[in-house]
């Protein structure tokens, strides 16, 4: 209450952080009641701090009364189906840019509610929904909201127990959704195989807005990297330039890094993939793959992707199973590029 009060007094507040504070339980109301009368606060976070739906009734009041907040993270709150009328709210308000509701109990019940924010909001960007309990019936209602979605950039899912069925959707909605933002998709941990890899490949293929992917701890097959690293090679239109799985992971953003892969973790048909994130990715410098399993799979998919990469100057592929005619076509693929080097021995 305390606390509550001096964000109530504090004008010029404009972000706060009391983040894995388990005293914090039960002070909905009184941060709701801070919430009405500061106009400055942008920022809240209050995740991991046990709140209860009592908790979020009280905020919900400060909530539809402020105008300044535009970012309001609750992770890790027992709030069940009580998010049907916050997400309602936050349709109504149409002011929040980012939302963290991962771990909040949800259900495919309050999926409808979370579909209509997110396909009517003008100015949501973010809204993460990792670790509910949405369920295939859960994904395929979010994604009637991607359909219609003109703001959303960044949207986690990871650990929604998603299945085939419903990433299909949510892949199905945004590569026919042709005003889609979404730049970042975690769906990672969300017992994905080959059908729903199938899905991820088509959307990969006509969805130039993602620029990062994360399908880790999924049951991908090894045919399933190399379909979907096929896709990104042959689009005219991806710009997926950083990735995660359980082979490798490609940073997005990073500057000259060195990426180098265990020989255990890296296949032909996952080299592939590689390469499909390594053409658009225009960051990283060097990547090491020496002993690892690339094969004449994996040679051709890094000559597609060495012929359109603008910034890698330092490839190793010594040791990796390449043929002679492999090697060659590698050495064809690099020829413009007087700064280029490319290690090819066994």
């Amino acid at each position: 209450k305390g606390l509550a009060a001096g964000v109530s007094a504090a004008a010029s507040l404009t972000y706060l952080d009391v983040s894995n504070n388990a005293q914090l339980k039960g002070s909905g109301a009184a941060f709701g009641e801070a919430l009405k009368t500061n106009s400055s606060i942008k920022t809240l976070k209050i995740n991991e701090c046990c709140l209860m739906k009592d908790d979020i009734k009280g905020l919900a009041a400060g909530i539809a009364i402020n105008t300044s907040l535009t970012s309001l993270d609750i992770t890790e709150s027992f709030i069940y189906d009580e998010a049907i009328n916050l997400l309602n709210l936050f349709k109504e308000t149409n002011q929040l840019i980012s939302v963290g509701l991962g771990s909040c109990r949800l259900s495919h019940k309050e999926a409808n509610a979370v579909s209509d924010y997110v396909g009517s909001s003008s100015s949501l960007t973010s809204i993460d929904l990792r670790a509910n309990h949405f369920g295939a019936e859960g994904g395929m209602a979010i994604a009637e909201g991607l359909r219609l979605s003109v703001s959303l950039t960044s949207l986690g899912l990871g650990l929604t127990d998603l299945k085939d069925e419903g990433v299909a959707s949510i892949c199905d909605a945004l590569q026919n959704n042709d005003k889609t933002k979404l730049a970042s998709l975690e769906i990672e941990a969300n017992n994905i195989g080959t059908s729903g890899a199938k899905s991820v490949a088509a959307m990969l293929a006509v969805t130039p807005s993602l620029t990062w992917l994360n399908i880790g701890s999924n049951n991908f097959a090894s045919d399933d990297y190399l379909l979907m690293g096929n896709a990104l090679l042959n689009s005219t239109t991806s710009k997926l330039a950083g990735l995660k799985c359980n082979a490798f992971e490609v940073p997005l953003g990073a500057i000259s890094c060195k990426l180098t892969f265990k020989k255990e973790n890296v296949w032909p048909e996952a080299t592939t993939l590689l390469a499909g994130v390594l053409k658009s990715n225009t960051s990283l410098r060097a990547v090491n793959l020496n002993g690892t399993r690339v094969g004449p799979i994996g040679g051709e998919a890094f000559c597609k992707m060495l012929l359109v990469n603008t910034s890698l100057t330092d490839v190793n592929l010594c040791s990796t199973g390449l043929g002679e005619d492999d090697k060659r076509a590698l050495r064809v693929a690099t020829r413009g590029k007087p700064d280029f080097q490319i290690s090819l021995l066994n």
